[in-house]
């Protein structure tokens, strides 16, 4: 039961919809509520808005998932929606995905960077011009 004074979740009047957002709403006594509260944060209508885009129940972000996205920056958690959205195909498990890449941040083994500060000055060996240096092999 989703109306208006009686479901586990309390609707919340949200302003909703701008370009291209996710509104979940409710039918109930007097019409349409809304179940997204008006200070949902951008990333968590983004997790709504790939939630209801994704066919799989298994492949859904959990509450769990989305906390850990609110542990790094938003840039940082936009980055991760982007990468996971673009590789959909090939990812079985996104909670683990995220939580896995959330984790590498904090420890330091991910980018954690600003957005831009990316060069060859302090890029991995790897990536250096010199066709001496030894690249690790990905396979």
């Amino acid at each position: 039961r989703g109306g208006a004074g009686g479901g586990l979740v309390p609707p919340f009047a949200g302003s909703g919809g701008g370009k291209g957002a996710f509104v979940a709403t409710t039918g109930g006594k007097g019409g349409s509520v809304s179940m997204v509260p008006p200070d949902a944060t951008p990333i968590e209508k983004r997790v709504l808005q790939i939630n209801a885009s994704t066919q799989h129940q298994s492949q859904h972000i959990d509450v769990a998932t989305l906390l850990a996205l609110r542990c790094v920056p938003a840039w940082q958690a936009n980055e991760l929606l982007d990468s996971l959205e673009m590789k959909s195909a090939v990812i079985s498990s996104p909670c683990n995905y995220i939580q896995a890449a959330v984790s590498k941040f904090q420890r330091g083994q991910g980018y954690s960077g600003s957005p831009g500060t990316l060069s060859l000055a302090n890029a991995p060996a790897a990536w250096s011009a010199d066709p001496a240096a030894k690249r690790q092999r990905m396979w």
